[in-house]
């Protein structure tokens, strides 16, 4: 809320940043007035001066939580080199699954069910550099289990 830290009565981000896998996710969506952490639990206290344990519940204040994934920008180190993408094979579980799939400034979205294997098909996606974004719909949760494969023919430069 406001544009500069000082005219700013609430934050509304929060950096988590895990040591061990050294990666690090942003949570948003909401106004905190204050946090404090007790015995490994933190909790923040929002701009209506309700009391959340961080991690514990599936809405803020009956709003859904958005929440995605974003791989980084990969040009597969061949920048020459031309990527279709054409299937994309991942396995999870939980609601449905939004996945955006970026090719240089071409973007293609398609939603599924979560299934036991869920295989995805992309018609044409091509560029030099790609990415993914994985989000829920509606506040809904999903987890993907091991991984993601991707079916890509690559063309080299002539």
């Amino acid at each position: 809320v406001g544009d500069t830290p000082s005219d700013r009565q609430y934050d509304n981000h929060i950096i988590e940043y895990d040591v061990y896998r050294r990666t690090y996710m942003v949570r948003n969506g909401f106004n905190i007035a204050d946090t404090v952490s007790h015995d490994g639990v933190v909790y923040m206290v929002n701009d209506k001066r309700y009391v959340y344990r961080m991690g514990e519940g599936n809405s803020y204040d009956g709003d859904p939580i958005d929440a995605y994934w974003v791989t980084q920008t990969t040009d597969l180190q061949k920048k020459y080199q031309k990527k279709h993408i054409k299937e994309v094979y991942l396995r999870g579980r939980g609601d449905a699954l939004m996945l955006t799939v970026t090719c240089d400034d071409e973007y293609k979205q398609v939603r599924y069910l979560m299934g036991i294997n869920t295989e995805i098909q992309f018609s044409i996606m091509d560029g030099r550099s790609f990415s993914f974004k994985f989000e829920n719909e509606n506040g809904g949760s999903f987890s993907l289990e091991g991984g993601m494969e991707v079916y890509m023919e690559i063309t080299d430069r002539k």
